[in-house]
Order: C-alpha cells, then sequence, then structure tokens
C-alpha cells in the first residue's frame, strides 16, 4: 500500500482533537502533503480568507460551527474546493448532506493512516482533474 501521495498538495485539517490532528499533519507531511491544522470552524474560515488550499479534512463535530456548517460556508467562496469529512457519528441523514455540499469521501473514526493518504491522494487528483491539472501531476 502506498504512503506517499502521488498528487501532493495543500491541505486544511479542521478537528477539535487535538491528539487527531496532530497524528494527521504527522502522517499526511511524511506522505508529500503541505499540512495547516487548526481546532475549530472559525479559525479554519480565518486560515481560508488568506491561503490557498486543495482539500480540506472537516470533523463532523466542531466546537461552535459544525463541520457541515463550515462547508456550508467554504462553498460561498471556493465551490470546487475538495473536502473530507471525518466522523465517528455517520447517519444517512449526514452522507446525504455531505454529498449535498459536495464532500469527496466520509471516513468513520477511527480510520486507518493508510486509508487517509489513499483517500487525501484520491481527492486531490480528483481536484486537479477538475481544474485541468490532473494529468500534469503536483508540480504542474
Amino acid at each position: 500500500m502506498q504512503t506517499t501521495a502521488e498528487f501532493a498538495g495543500s491541505i486544511l485539517i479542521i478537528d477539535d482533537d487535538e491528539a487527531i490532528r496532530l497524528l494527521l499533519e504527522r502522517a499526511l507531511t511524511k506522505a508529500g502533503h503541505d499540512v495547516t491544522q487548526v481546532a475549530d470552524g472559525e479559525s479554519a474560515l480565518a486560515v481560508l480568507a488568506k491561503e490557498h488550499f486543495d482539500l480540506l479534512i472537516v470533523d463532523y463535530m466542531l466546537p461552535g460551527i459544525s463541520g457541515l456548517d463550515v462547508l456550508k460556508m467554504v462553498r460561498v467562496q471556493h465551490p470546487a474546493l475538495m473536502a473530507i469529512l471525518v466522523t465517528a457519528h455517520g447517519t444517512s441523514t449526514l452522507k446525504a448532506s455531505a454529498a449535498a455540499l459536495g464532500v469527496h469521501a466520509i471516513l468513520a473514526k477511527p480510520f486507518g493512516i493508510l486509508e487517509i493518504v489513499r483517500v487525501c491522494d484520491e481527492a486531490i487528483r480528483v481536484g486537479l482533474a477538475a481544474v485541468g491539472r490532473g494529468s500534469e501531476g503536483p508540480t504542474g
């Protein structure tokens, strides 16, 4: 199984669990991604106003603004930004809401490192292809 990203990109992790943020940051940085992490939706929106990202990894249960509400707000300024939702509370209603917001994948906690690296790579590849850069690779 591949642990190095084929399509390295910039990723924003939004999760209130510091251990998960640090684990994801370490694994995704090692895979070749440029990773930024924040603990809540308000911080995520502030960072997104200043920086470009290829992918968001958003926890569903956040303090203050929920992960879905963060995605709703993000879609106004960044309609094509790829997103992965992580949750310990996957329901059919949540899946439908996430799909309506264009979420690439929903990962159930706990998830494996190999799985998150694979799903991130796939999401970034799809995002690059959508803007016409898919065949050029990460530096194109």
